[in-house]
């Protein structure tokens, strides 16, 4: 697992990690739906994950959740080139690494 957080080759090597870190990842489902993602994938039903080839589509996919965040809120941990998306990130990120990014939804 790479330090702190960061590169990862593909996202089959995020989905290792996250699970060896103690996520949930029940189904495995490398569907590429995330726009900007070079590859992603989904852990279960609750869990994305994401893998970008360049700084800034990672950072313009981060923009475009805290455009939402308000209403739905935002549980994301974000790496070099990578974003997991689930409620439980901030369990696992002193041993993915990572920064988290969290909003509460308003009600």
């Amino acid at each position: 697992m790479p330090p702190n957080g960061e590169h990862y080759s593909s996202v089959e090597a995020l989905k290792d990690a996250f699970v060896e870190v103690g996520g949930e990842c029940s189904t495995y489902d490398e569907g590429n739906a995330v726009t900007l993602a070079a590859e992603s994938a989904t852990c279960g039903e609750d869990t994305v994950l994401s893998i970008y080839s360049s700084s800034s589509d990672k950072d313009q996919v981060v923009a475009n959740m805290k455009q939402f965040s308000d209403m739905i809120g935002m549980n994301i941990l974000v790496g070099e080139n990578w974003i997991v998306n689930n409620n439980n990130v901030a369990t696992l990120q002193p041993e993915l690494g990572g920064t988290l990014v969290t909003r509460e939804a308003k009600k």
